[in-house]
């Protein structure tokens, strides 16, 4: 929609409307019912479920997963401009990153409950790597496109396969903390991924810097592979 907005009305009244749209949302959350407190009897501190339940690798896994992503689309728009794609298109070819998280996100929901939680999340970094030699090959559209499509359907299995994975290892009443510690930690990839991508660009290209987005994704995968067990009982955690 804000790529059909931008060469209708400019960018700032689109801006300005795109800045509205999040007041809607506000609506409906007053009509939330918010069910009541979970007692909480275990305080163990965070650091100690990352090393009894084989957590670290994970966490430290999407740090760098998304540093690579986050690095290949700092500069995707700039890309996409260089290679002639037009603003309406950028907009459509950016949607489909949602369109395939919202799909992904219930298959692969579906699919961590059957299969298995490492499974699942196993497949999300995987194709996590393929995200940026797609985009470093692209020359048009097309190619533009199923790249996008393919960061959706990573993130959607990355992400319903880690959270369920934690969750099952996890104490319910220490859910929150280590579930805000794992976004945390894509939140910090997301603060150095484009600090990397835009060092290495102007000495390497952008193709240059995809491979190294590229890289840095495999490391993280990598580390995910070697480093995580599947489902510990919560209840062998002394409380």
């Amino acid at each position: 929609m804000s790529g059909f907005l931008l060469e209708a009305i400019g960018f700032r009244w689109t801006v300005s409307v795109v800045a509205f749209l999040p007041l809607v949302s506000l609506v409906p959350l007053f009509f939330l019912r918010v069910p009541q407190e979970v007692a909480t009897h275990d305080r163990s501190p965070f650091w100690r479920y990352l090393r009894d339940k084989g957590l670290r690798a994970l966490y430290l896994g999407v740090t760098f997963r998304q540093m690579g992503i986050a690095g290949s689309f700092s500069l995707i728009f700039v890309y996409m401009a260089s290679v002639g794609i037009p603003a309406g298109l950028m907009g459509v070819v950016s949607s489909l990153t949602a369109l395939a998280q919202v799909l992904g996100l219930v298959l692969f929901g579906r699919l961590a409950d059957r299969l298995g939680r490492k499974a699942i999340f196993l497949v999300g970094f995987g194709l996590s790597v393929f995200v940026a030699p797609v985009f470093a090959l692209a020359q048009g559209v097309w190619e533009m496109a199923v790249g996008h499509l393919l960061v959706g359907t990573a993130f959607a299995a990355l992400y319903m396969g880690s959270t369920a994975h934690i969750g099952d290892v996890i104490p319910a009443e220490r859910h929150a903390v280590m579930l805000g510690l794992f976004d945390s930690t894509r939140a910090l990839g997301g603060v150095f991924g484009p600090l990397v991508a835009g060092l290495v660009m102007p000495l390497f290209g952008f193709r240059g810097m995809f491979l190294t987005m590229a890289g840095i994704t495999a490391f993280g995968f990598l580390l995910v592979l070697a480093g995580t067990r599947a489902r510990t009982d919560v209840s062998s955690m002394p409380t």
